[in-house]
């Protein structure tokens, strides 16, 4: 590489992950990191099951107290998109953003994969050869090589000159917001704690001492969902600034958590505080990631 760097991690979120294909991609990784002088990078490969997911998980590491030198994310969801098919295994292109602070994003924008670090995008590019193979496993035959190209400045402007790579001047019309309504994106395992995205609206109202309720909403917002909130919330929580001050055998929503979001903000949290949480199940029924969550005051 043209820059030296001690630490850097690639990490590929993907909804392909069956044991050959993890270890197909790791080798892929391998070999494109040592074709152009990456020898100090450690590999992950992630299973993900919708873009929503992946976006969060991305966060997740761009926000990292304990971030490497570098980080190379490659988000991937790519399922049939056309109702009758689609000549050569052909779908959306790939698209590669520079974070800043030497964070590094590539692949899919199906849905959600980017909208959690939607503002920390300095630059954007559409791969327009993404589908130059008529590859069924873009993942694996595309995006890594891209990818690790992409980091390196000399290679990105190679890319640049030769037309593989378009610079995208209108971010919103290809990067989706992050939904404005409070939903689920974790559960921690094994506890079954639920953090969430707050809406603006439940970040200004919830405060340390407020006791509340909340429910989950049938769909998930990645979808755009137009349920509307129920009429009666089944779940009673405590609302306290840290976890562990909620009582036990109650329900709590603690105001932050270990995880942090754009802009620094926390990321509260559902539980139900218990001796042994990782053998015992929650006061509430366990969501799914995306799912909405309803929240209300009641006086204490």
């Amino acid at each position: 590489m043209t820059q030296p760097y001690t630490s850097t991690h690639i990490v590929q979120i993907t909804d392909t992950t069956d044991r050959n294909a993890y270890l197909k991609i790791r080798s892929a990784y391998a070999k494109h990191a040592g074709a152009f002088g990456l020898h100090d990078a450690y590999v992950d490969v992630v299973p993900s099951r919708n873009t929503l997911d992946i976006g969060v998980a991305a966060s997740e590491l761009v926000h990292n107290t304990e971030r490497p030198d570098r980080l190379l994310l490659a988000l991937n969801c790519a399922p049939a998109e056309k109702k009758n098919g689609s000549k050569g295994n052909h779908r959306k292109d790939f698209f590669y953003a520079d974070l800043g602070e030497n964070i590094y994003t590539g692949g899919t924008i199906a849905g959600l994969e980017l909208a959690y670090v939607k503002g920390r995008i300095q630059r954007i590019f559409q791969d327009v050869t993404t589908n130059e193979l008529d590859s069924q496993f873009r993942s694996l035959q595309i995006l890594p090589n891209r990818l690790i190209r992409f980091a390196d400045p000399e290679q990105r402007d190679r890319l640049i000159r030769d037309g593989a790579l378009k610079e995208i001047k209108n971010l919103d019309g290809y990067v989706r917001d992050v939904p404005d309504t409070t939903h689920v994106i974790e559960v921690d395992e094994p506890f079954s704690n639920v953090k969430l995205w707050l809406s603006n609206a439940d970040r200004k109202t919830l405060q340390n001492g407020q006791s509340a309720q909340f429910d989950f909403g049938a769909e998930s917002v990645e979808y755009k969902p137009r349920t509307k909130s129920p009429r009666a919330l089944e779940f009673n929580a405590l609302v306290r600034d840290k976890l562990f001050e909620v009582p036990l055998d109650q329900n709590g929503i603690a105001l932050s958590s270990s995880s942090r979001v754009l802009g620094g903000k926390t990321v509260p949290m559902i539980a139900t505080v218990r001796k042994r949480p990782a053998e015992t199940v929650p006061h509430y029924r366990v969501p799914a990631v995306g799912q909405q969550v309803h929240l209300r005051l009641v006086a204490a």
